[in-house]
């Protein structure tokens, strides 16, 4: 039977119109062999053939108990691989130091029948605490359906996230996965949040309480929220997303894509695709609400909101977007929008070099411009690079600090614009 880790890939990729798994910018781009977004790229690697050597294999599939008692057992800084298979129960790394792994991609399920969170640090881990390689499915609870960290710092990478519920409480956050706790600062690389939803907010993943995750090369697609239909920041994080794909969420209110409510905090998207999300309300992509953001060198593509289809800005919020590209966005009133009536008291949006095409409505509204701003048609190769010619080459920010990574050359709009840093 064909893993459900690629079947979901593979429709993430086809249904977005992106490159297989591991490429890169084509040749006939002007940024060839800059990484793809999300956890498709190739900057996510490869694995290993066979469990490295010294670790203690699990194996057969069945309970997740054979897992649990390997975690009990481990030294720190032991590896624990697990063969394929179908491991059904929840596991908790209780403060270990330890790598979980499959030896091949998704190749090992843990499956959590619906109880609880699949995946639970919560005892104070922190980056040496891995999980890699897993489809972590079937997982229900009121906050972290799939996986959930509190005060806790791990490293989750190259994982499929799927199918999981927040669900139980009037506030159910975090379908996919809840990050909370000032504590919480962990990396997730490479991994799939895919069809997770949340009764309340962060269908595929809800950052809280002063937690600050840093997110790179992940996607988040199909998953479904109130608010946050893909991702939610609320009370004081400081949530970093880059490289990353944002796809085909939906909202029931507000936020689309992204959710930000954050009023001593901030979350930063950089090279990052937001395409294809919903709300009935406000923000098809991004809505910020009593919160602060800014988003550079990323592209929003048709994106859809009664109000700011792409990014809207409420309720006092600070909100700068730069840098990028923002085409074929339905809106009853404008791609980049600022509240009105009470939704506007003190709410920004500084629209910085940006690229606008084929909105319907107009492109922005209550916005601070800041000098060049193109309405021009744009196209796209590969996964939204840029072919010779572009408008968008060269007409980002005209800072030298914002050159290209690529060729030092002046920022590029959109998503392979920009200085980067490895994560």
């Amino acid at each position: 039977m064909r893993p459900l880790g690629s079947i979901l890939l593979c429709a993430a990729l086809t249904g977005a119109g992106l490159p297989a798994l591991g490429q890169m910018c084509p040749a006939n781009s002007v940024s060839p062999g800059d990484p793809c977004p999300g956890a498709a790229s190739s900057s996510c690697g490869s694995f290993p053939a066979a469990c490295p050597a010294g670790a203690t294999t699990v194996s057969g599939g069945g309970s997740a108990a054979a897992i649990q008692n390997a975690i009990n057992a481990a030294s720190p800084g032991a590896v624990i691989c697990v063969q394929p298979g179908v491991y059904t129960g929840r596991i908790d790394f209780k403060g270990k130091a330890v790598t979980v792994m499959s030896p091949t991609a998704l190749s090992a399920t843990l499956d959590g029948g619906g109880s609880g969170p699949v995946v639970s640090f919560t005892s104070g881990e922190g980056y040496a605490s891995v999980l890699t390689g897993f489809q972590i499915i079937n997982g229900a609870a009121t906050g972290g359906g799939g996986i959930s960290i509190i005060n806790a710092s791990p490293t989750i990478r190259n994982c499929l996230v799927a199918n999981n519920t927040a669900t139980g409480y009037a506030y159910s956050r975090g379908g996919g996965a809840a990050i909370s706790g000032k504590w919480s600062a962990p990396t997730i690389r490479c991994t799939t949040f895919q069809g997770n939803h949340a009764d309340y907010k962060g269908g595929g993943l809800e950052a809280d309480y002063s937690s600050h995750p840093y997110l790179y090369f992940d996607t988040f697609q199909g998953n479904s929220a109130p608010y946050g239909g893909g991702v939610g920041v609320e009370w004081n994080g400081l949530a970093s997303i880059s490289d990353s794909l944002i796809l085909n969420n939906s909202a029931y209110g507000d936020g689309g894509g992204l959710h930000v409510k954050t009023q001593f905090g901030t979350t930063l998207v950089r090279r990052t695709v937001i395409a294809g999300n919903t709300a009935p309300g406000s923000g098809g992509g991004m809505w910020v609400a009593a919160g602060f953001a800014t988003v550079l060198n990323s592209v929003f593509d048709g994106n859809s909101a009664s109000h700011g289809a792409g990014v809207a800005s409420g309720y006092g919020s600070s909100v700068n977007v730069e840098s990028s590209i923002l085409v074929n966005s339905p809106s009853t009133d404008a791609t980049l929008a600022v509240g009105s009536g009470d939704l506007a008291v003190g709410s920004s949006l500084l629209n910085s070099f940006n690229l606008f095409a084929a909105n319907s409505g107009p492109n922005f509204t209550g916005t601070a411009l800041n000098n060049q701003i193109l309405t021009t048609p744009v196209s796209f190769v590969g996964c939204y690079c840029l072919p010779a010619g572009s408008p968008a080459i060269g007409s980002g920010m005209p800072i030298y600090l914002f050159d290209n990574a690529y060729n030092g050359q002046p920022n590029d709009m959109g998503a392979h614009g920009g200085p980067t840093a490895s994560p």
